[in-house]
């Protein structure tokens, strides 16, 4: 695990922003593959998580932000709400979150608090959840 993060201050419920990257992070590590790579990153107002886990089919990324799903796991994993949470306190703070694969396997999943913008939201991809989108 690496972590690479600079000062940012988000305007909101810190309990609730604490649960936001704990589940990104929990994710990235629980669903990685044995002896792969997790990394955060904060700057500019873009929280970013990448690991190294298994791959995602694209069609199932439209359902990573859905509750009780999962992918590639069992009961004793989760309920498969992790993203689905992380998704309703991006809204609540006017983030816009989205999921696309690592090369190699693996998920980056971006949070781009307000005002901010991450060139990466210029292509659209299944998955994606843009600021001030339901």
């Amino acid at each position: 695990m690496t972590a690479r993060t600079e000062p940012f201050v988000v305007h909101g419920g810190p309990i609730l922003l604490n649960r936001l990257v704990t589940n990104l992070v929990g994710n990235a590590v629980r669903h990685n593959r044995p002896g792969g790579t997790a990394e955060v990153t904060l700057a500019h107002g873009v929280l970013t998580v990448t690991n190294t886990g298994p791959e995602v089919p694209e069609e199932r990324f439209c359902d990573l932000f859905e509750p009780f799903r999962r992918l590639h796991t069992t009961r004793g994993q989760g309920a498969g709400l992790g993203l689905s949470i992380v998704a309703s306190i991006a809204r609540a703070h006017g983030a816009g979150v989205r999921a696309s694969p690592s090369p190699g396997g693996g998920l980056e999943l971006v949070v781009a608090f307000a005002g901010h913008r991450d060139p990466r939201w210029d292509a659209p991809v299944p998955g994606d959840l843009r600021p001030g989108e339901p």
